[in-house]
């Protein structure tokens, strides 16, 4: 099979551009990527009236091994699985990458151990899709209020053992590298924001499952019992399961085309999430809205650095 180059021509309507990044919404995740990436010698190319229809901006940025990679970034204006589901699908269409990344925000199933502002990179995503309520209890219900919702829970987003060792390699050696740990701004936010203590808390990056459904999280005691039953969920957010699942059907759409055309149509596509935590999933807007902007400079920052640590054998694999 041919593999896609990430030296690609730009300002050809539809034209393949390697890697392309999601935000959801506009503002401010979008914000917080694009104000990072010039950090790591990217530099934005002039949109055309092509990328404009596209609804992409397009960038170069220099990785660690001297290489260029030509990169893409959008947005999901909306929340929500169904709407990440859908424009996702049609991002596929439009730029054909090989690489795409959702990047934004999400709350903690776990609270004494992913804090705020830390980071979670998906390993997985455990999609809940509660689809049938009823009144009476049952093993395969979960409670909510005097209701109970049927558990329909389907994993995606997993990544071949390739990707869980470039993107465990990235999280131990970037465990406490986040920006709020290291830049002037964010460190004198946090202090500002902190419980008063001789220490502020480093940030830290985490690997592991991510939960997503259809709701804002903002109960402690069904936070704890989402934790008792997932096992291992450290994050829970309303967009990952759409996005790994339109992923799932580009990649099975192309697969078949290439059978019936016996034709190389394009590689393999392979998403990531970054999500930085800014809420602990109770009583939600409690907590400083400060730690929103935290949360998201070090996912965006996270995710360009992660990007930036790409060589030729990635777009290989």
């Amino acid at each position: 099979m041919e593999v896609i180059s990430r030296k690609v021509e730009p300002s050809i309507y539809g034209a393949h551009v390697p890697v392309l990044i999601l935000s959801i919404t506009l503002n401010p995740e979008y914000n917080a990527v694009e104000q990072l990436l010039p950090k790591v010698k990217a530099t934005r190319i002039a949109q055309t009236p092509a990328d404009k229809l596209l609804e992409i901006d397009r960038w170069h940025i220099v990785a660690d091994d001297g290489e260029t990679i030509q990169i893409a970034t959008g947005y999901i204006n909306g929340m929500g699985n169904a709407r990440t589901a859908l424009e996702t699908l049609i991002y596929l269409e439009r730029v054909s990458p090989r690489f795409v990344f959702l990047c934004g925000i999400a709350g903690s199933l776990e609270p004494d151990e992913i804090g705020l502002g830390d980071v979670v990179l998906g390993k997985t995503v455990e999609w809940w899709n509660l689809n049938k309520v009823q009144p009476v209890a049952d093993a395969r219900y979960l409670q909510i209020g005097d209701s109970y919702f049927r558990k329909e829970i389907t994993t995606v987003g997993d990544h071949t053992n390739y990707w869980n060792k470039r993107l465990s390699s990235f999280q131990n050696s970037n465990t406490k590298q986040l920006m709020s740990n290291n830049d002037k701004k964010l460190l004198q936010l946090k202090t500002k924001i902190s419980p008063k203590s001789p220490d502020v808390r480093a940030n830290l990056v985490h690997y592991g499952k991510i939960v997503s459904w259809e709701y804002v999280l903002s109960h402690e005691h069904l936070r704890n019992e989402l934790r008792r039953v997932t096992i291992d969920g450290l994050a829970i957010e309303m967009e990952g399961a759409g996005f790994y699942s339109s992923i799932k059907r580009r990649n099975e759409e192309l697969a078949a085309q290439q059978q019936i055309t016996k034709h190389s149509m394009h590689t393999k596509v392979e998403g990531f999430i970054f999500r930085g935590i800014s809420d602990l999933s109770h009583k939600k807007g409690t907590e400083n809205q400060a730690w929103r902007e935290i949360a998201m400079f070090n996912a965006a920052a996270s995710l360009v650095e992660f990007l930036s640590t790409f060589t030729e054998v990635d777009f290989q694999n």
